[in-house]
């Protein structure tokens, strides 16, 4: 059986990709400032532990920043990849507000956290959507609008409750607490779990995405 080998012309001919061999040094130019942030952050860590290495060698104190550190990381995520696509949001205090309003309205009469965790959820998703329809739909620019939607919401919050503060400390003991904020490997708290989750998933929008 005879075969027909044909020659394939240079414009017919597939590219040859060719694989960069790695060098620390291109790895350490294309990555210069990731490795400048993290030689300080070694840096002032390790003088705080020459400082006081009683408390900074102390597993307590890491255990406190994983407790506490986890809400303001949270936040920063997203408002980062806000600030990334140019715009600006000013109105997240409030978006927080009024989701905490929707989880009191919710969680008082009925008792259930589940539920009031979803209407904190949609408050937040709505104002979302208003802030979106400002910017996208009319044109206002960001800056402009958050400002506008920080003190509508603030001021929304401040009525729907009417200027009184919430107890929940019902809400300890339900099943969604300890999923949220409990304990679930060791000592380590669950909302660091969360965090580090949420960390993982912008890095995937941001550089395996067309974001």
């Amino acid at each position: 059986m005879s075969s027909e080998i044909k020659e394939l012309s240079g414009e017919d001919a597939a590219p040859v990709v060719t694989k960069e061999p790695f060098s620390w040094k291109n790895f350490i130019r294309k990555n210069a400032t990731q490795l400048g942030m993290m030689l300080v952050f070694f840096g002032i860590w390790l003088f705080f532990i020459l400082s006081a290495p009683q408390t900074f060698l102390s597993p307590q104190i890491y255990y406190a920043f994983m407790a506490t550190t986890p809400l303001f990381a949270i936040m920063a995520l997203p408002l980062t990849m806000v600030i990334i696509a140019g715009e600006m949001d000013l109105s997240f205090p409030s978006i927080m507000a009024i989701g905490m309003v929707a989880f009191v309205t919710v969680f008082e009469p009925t008792g259930n956290t589940f539920v009031a965790v979803l209407a904190a959820l949609a408050a937040g998703i709505a104002a979302g959507l208003l802030n979106g329809g400002l910017v996208v739909g009319i044109g206002i620019p960001s800056l402009v609008a958050t400002i506008g939607t920080q003190f509508f919401l603030r001021g929304l919050s401040l009525v729907l409750l009417q200027g009184k503060g919430a107890t929940l400390v019902e809400a300890r003991e339900s099943f969604i607490y300890q999923i949220l904020v409990g304990k679930s490997i060791g000592s380590i708290p669950n909302q660091f779990w969360w965090s580090f989750g949420i960390a993982i998933l912008c890095w995937i929008v941001l550089n395996r995405t067309r974001f």
